[in-house]
């Protein structure tokens, strides 16, 4: 079996919180916490026929899900060096079978 790559401290954290069983990656609050924020101004605009306080929970829904896919991209790289650093583990251990 070949032997655990070694990490760099950010590679290390990733790794670290999601193997936790209370990782925050695991968590829906903040999905949920937003989509209810964003649809309770969404419902208020519509019952008060405001349309200012209907786009604002758009709003919070848009802006909330891009922060959302910017760390999804930023742990990208991150999840990339994680895979090829075990991949480059793997390959003395395959050409010996």
């Amino acid at each position: 079996m070949a032997d655990r790559p070694k990490f760099n401290a950010e590679e290390q954290s990733l790794i670290d919180n999601v193997l936790s069983q209370s990782s925050p990656i695991r968590s829906s609050s903040y999905v949920l916490t937003y989509l209810c924020v964003g649809a309770g101004l969404g419902v208020y605009g519509l019952i008060n026929s405001s349309s200012l306080i209907c786009s604002a929970g758009l709003v919070v829904v848009v802006f909330a899900r891009m922060q959302e896919m910017g760390n999804e991209l930023r742990l990208l790289t991150l999840w990339q060096s994680i895979l090829g650093k075990y991949e480059k583990a793997l390959e003395p251990s395959e050409q010996g079978e």
